[in-house]
């Protein structure tokens, strides 16, 4: 019962408008950290991803 109410809440907060914002922060970061061989890049990519997750769960 309790792997019931997990996935329940995991798919739930997915589809709510706060995880759809989170899940485009990992999208974007993953693009963008996957293109590049670069250090600096990467750091930068891992900046955004935080700030972006950030500022999606003060929204909320």
């Amino acid at each position: 019962k309790d792997e019931e109410e997990e996935s329940r809440f995991f798919f739930n907060f997915i589809f709510s408008a706060e995880g759809r914002k989170i899940l485009q922060c990992l999208a974007t970061f993953g693009f963008s950290y996957s293109l590049t061989t670069d250090m600096a890049a990467k750091l930068t990519a891992q900046e955004k991803l935080c700030n972006c997750t950030a500022n999606a769960i003060k929204s909320t």
